[in-house]
């Protein structure tokens, strides 16, 4: 099986486009929890319909109606005396789907390790004055709103240091001149993560700020225009400065426990801070922090 990857996201959607078919029959084919289970059975050793029906405790006619269709799709073929065996695209197919499934469960278990040590940067004291004694009366002592991002396109710029956030920000800052977006920023939103995050014993972190565009109006052929899918968040404004129970540090904290203790949870789409106020002054600086909810 070719791996290469596509070079742009508007290639890997016309290619998405034109065969919706056919991977509508082979991601129908992988919708099922029983056929799933056969083809590790096949990946482990080839298998007959009696040994399968051993292995699974599945029916026979069952088996047969899974076989049929996974051989339809290529994932597995049928050779000699009645045995089935993944075939090697099947195989290929099926390490990059668990491998891609492991990555995203890793990017998930990082963002829920680095929410839960956003907190734990805290004492109980430190706590206590961001969200109130045991929550009691948080409404009235922290904001919160719950806000839908729909889906749209943006660029991205990253840098890697002690302070990445100035850093990616002047490179976004210098591309946007460029395209002459500094007359209409409200048209244009700015967000940042941290990417990577931070890590106990180094300075260094890393730090990605998004700009969303139209990618009609982008004159730079040269950037990557890349899509971000949207998600319900938890939203709450906060100060950049000064180094206070009220500015962007504690709030982080503050979201999370403000989420832990509403109807909604924490989940793992990705987390932004928007900036407010993108070109005033560090004192004056404003942003939304945005909590990936469910």
């Amino acid at each position: 099986m070719n791996t290469t990857s596509f070079n742009s996201n508007e290639r890997l959607a016309t290619f998405m486009l034109e065969t919706a078919n056919e991977l509508n029959d082979l991601f129908q084919s992988l919708a099922n929890e029983r056929r799933i289970i056969i083809l590790a059975n096949l990946v482990y050793e080839r298998q007959n319909l009696a040994n399968l029906q051993k292995l699974t405790g599945f029916q026979a006619s069952l088996i047969a109606n899974h076989l049929a269709v996974l051989s339809d799709s290529g994932l597995i073929k049928r050779i000699d005396r009645g045995l089935y065996d993944i075939s090697q695209d099947g195989l290929d197919l099926l390490q990059q789907i668990c491998f891609a499934f492991l990555e995203v469960k890793k990017r998930e278990t990082k963002k829920l390790e680095y929410l839960q040590a956003l907190i734990g940067r805290y004492t109980d004291n430190d706590l206590s004055i961001a969200v109130g004694d045991k929550m009691k009366n948080i409404d009235e002592k922290f904001s919160v709103r719950i806000v839908e991002l729909q889906k749209f396109e943006y660029v991205s710029f990253i840098a890697i240091g002690n302070h990445p956030e100035i850093e990616a920000f002047k490179k976004m800052t210098d591309w946007i001149k460029t395209q002459g977006y500094l007359d209409d920023m409200a048209q244009h939103p700015i967000y940042g993560f941290n990417n990577p995050d931070p890590k106990k014993g180094n300075s260094e972190y890393g730090y990605e700020v998004w700009i969303q565009v139209n990618s009609c109006d982008v004159k730079d052929e040269e950037v990557e225009i890349k899509i971000f899918p949207g998600g319900k968040y938890a939203v709450t404004t906060t100060k950049l400065f000064p180094l206070n129970n009220d500015n962007v540090i504690p709030a982080w904290p503050r979201l999370v426990k403000w989420v832990e203790s509403s109807e909604y949870e924490c989940a793992t789409h990705q987390w932004l801070e928007k900036a407010l106020t993108p070109f005033a002054e560090e004192k004056d600086a404003y942003l939304d922090l945005y909590l990936p909810i469910s």
